[in-house]
């Protein structure tokens, strides 16, 4: 078993799949509080009302709502995309004729891949969502969110993700 996940984390790295999955964490955990920012200014500037900022909630909980929802709406199908090939390219490919032959069983080829994609996500949204809230904080009024909501929410995106 040690054997295929140590395979798995090798493929991960040469096709990139890790790098694609991090950068779209890291991409929304920086932009959306910066995006938040300077959204009164953008629209004020597109329609020319006075006071649209007025009728916005712009804090650090509204920033960590806006990447919770990125990380919920978005982040699932570029995980999706990016790892869907993975068992068929193995099989299209011919790379598991020689060891099926010998005898392993694919479900410890797929327990393997489970286990390395849902470990890698799991760190990966852990350091995300610590950017995101540290991020915010630096931006906006600190406090607002606690650590503890922080925490919960990042144990159900993970829990969504590996299902």
């Amino acid at each position: 078993m040690m054997n295929l996940i140590m395979k798995e984390l090798r493929e991960g790295f040469r096709s990139y799949k890790f790098l694609i999955i991090a950068f779209a964490f890291f991409f929304f955990a920086l932009l959306d509080p910066i995006t938040l920012k300077f959204l009164p200014e953008l629209l004020k500037s597109q329609t020319g009302m006075e006071g649209i900022e007025q009728m916005m909630i712009i804090n650090q909980a509204e920033a960590i709502k806006s990447y919770l929802g990125d990380v919920l709406q978005i982040i699932p199908l570029v995980i999706a995309f990016t790892i869907s090939g993975i068992v068929t390219k193995e099989f299209t490919e011919h790379y598991l004729d020689i060891p099926l032959s010998k005898g392993m069983d694919l479900n410890r080829l797929y327990t393997a891949k489970w286990l390395v994609y849902a470990a890698f996500v799991m760190v990966i949204a852990f350091i995300a969502v610590g950017i995101n809230y540290a991020y915010a904080s630096m931006i906006f009024e600190p406090g607002m969110v606690s650590l503890k909501a922080i925490f919960r929410a990042y144990i159900m995106i993970v829990l969504m993700l590996i299902y």
